[in-house]
């Protein structure tokens, strides 16, 4: 997170990341001390191959985005980029007012969020992917093949504001007297660095050659792009299945 505020030398913000061509929207977060902040951002975004060319600019006044009870604002953008290559976004705040950008979001034009199934290979994840008889296609890792790694981290998509459950289908075939989690489960940001809801997973809590399910509950005090972890250990042969989301209220 980055505060953007008048006080201090850093007004503008920016970053560089490889795209495909094509059409995407998304959206800026911010978050703002009060109610009564007030400022405009400018956004661009300029395609680093071609001498910096804009391809895409907008400029956006709080006070038209401002909701009531909520201290997130969320900036709409919808762009086109002509080419696959590198490309610059920038962000600069002018005004008074203070803000702290959270994340810029940007998806493929006509993508639905939020994701409330993911497959286990959607993401990043160690292992490979088979076929299992009762569950269809899962991410196997065992500790012969796969150092410990992420079996699952997706799907990085935005979920609104709310209470949820996640649903976690997971089998392992563990030696006994295993010590310490051989997984952990976890939901958290876009980043894997701030955690929303979290559980150890021990051999004995498999049931043996069996698919066993897990929960997790969160609550999102502002919509955020989220993702489901499941940490592979390396100590057994772990398998995992779909997550299920459910929006509880």
């Amino acid at each position: 997170m980055l505060d953007l505020s008048a006080k201090s030398a850093k007004s503008t913000v920016s970053f560089k990341k490889y795209f495909p061509d094509g059409e995407y929207d998304g959206f800026i977060a911010c978050r703002i001390p009060s109610e009564k902040s007030s400022f405009k951002i400018e956004w661009s975004i300029r395609n680093s191959c071609r001498n910096n060319k804009i391809v895409c600019r907008e400029v956006f006044n709080s006070v038209n985005y401002r909701k009531r009870n909520s201290l997130y604002l969320y900036f709409p953008v919808k762009c086109r980029l002509p080419e696959p290559g590198m490309y610059e976004f920038l962000l600069k705040k002018t005004g008074d007012g203070v803000c702290r950008f959270d994340y810029f979001y940007l998806k493929a034009a006509g993508q639905n969020d939020p994701y409330m199934e993911i497959k286990p290979y959607d993401g990043i994840f160690v292992g490979k992917v088979i076929n299992d008889s009762s569950k269809g296609k899962v991410v196997m890792a065992d500790p012969c093949s796969y150092p410990p790694g992420p079996l699952v981290f997706a799907p990085n998509r935005f979920y609104e504001k709310g209470s949820y459950k996640a649903v976690f289908s997971l089998k392992g075939e563990c030696l006994e007297n295993i010590e310490g989690p051989v997984a952990v489960i976890q939901v958290t940001d876009s980043s894997g660095g701030r955690i929303f809801a979290e559980k150890l997973i021990y051999a004995d809590n498999f049931n043996r050659d069996k698919w066993s399910t897990f929960y997790l509950l969160f609550n999102l005090e502002a919509g955020m792009v989220c993702n489901f972890h499941i940490s592979y250990k390396g100590k057994c042969r772990l398998y995992a299945g779909k997550i299920k989301i459910i929006k509880e209220k």
